[in-house]
């Protein structure tokens, strides 16, 4: 394996300064008295289990606006109607479950045995202080429903292996494995 050059480190370190010369200005414009009252950031409405189809579609529109434009209407649909289920709630799958609701896929199913703990804080999406000692299955669903409302999320805290492994995966056809993520080649010659 050839040895990194000196340029590289030199290009990590720039990039570095930069990102903390960045951060000091944030920090210092932050500290400031604005010059000029600031416009209030107003509360959006949220659907509510109350709140009409149309109401709903309306906020759902708008909050998958970009997707929808990149991927097309055709695109969105097929992500919108994804089946995806997530074993392993931890640094990666907790990550993966979260941008896959904030993406659009309305039915997930989350596998994870293990409570959230202080040590797990600083991997997990949405944990928080707060949820220490409950099932990272059943906070991670809550804060998804808190983003995606519509959503269909099915929290299962029970351990993933053999014996329940043909009940836990039933379903529509599967889109993804969080131990794909973890071992993409493994993965790719086991499913594919």
């Amino acid at each position: 394996m050839k040895a990194p050059s000196s340029l590289t480190f030199v290009q990590a370190a720039a990039v570095f300064s930069l990102g903390v010369a960045t951060a000091a200005v944030g920090q210092y414009l932050l500290t400031q008295q604005p010059s000029k009252p600031q416009r209030q950031a107003q509360a959006l409405p949220i659907a509510a289990p109350s709140s009409s189809p149309v109401e709903v579609d309306a906020l759902s529109a708008e909050q998958f606006s970009r997707i929808c434009s990149f991927f097309g209407e055709e695109g969105f649909d097929k992500i919108q109607h994804a089946f995806v289920i997530v074993i392993g709630l931890g640094g990666v799958g907790s990550h993966a479950a979260h941008m896959l609701a904030r993406s659009g896929v309305r039915h997930l199913r989350l596998i994870d045995f293990d409570n959230v703990t202080l040590s797990s804080l600083n991997r997990h999406a949405v944990a928080t202080r707060a949820d220490v000692g409950l099932s990272k299955a059943q906070v991670l669903k809550q804060r998804l429903l808190e983003i995606v409302p519509q959503a269909n999320i099915e929290a299962l805290p029970v351990m993933f292996e053999e014996a329940v492994a043909d009940q836990l995966l039933a379903g529509p056809l599967v889109s993804l494995y969080d131990s794909c993520l973890n071992d993409v080649e493994r993965c790719y010659f086991e499913y594919v």
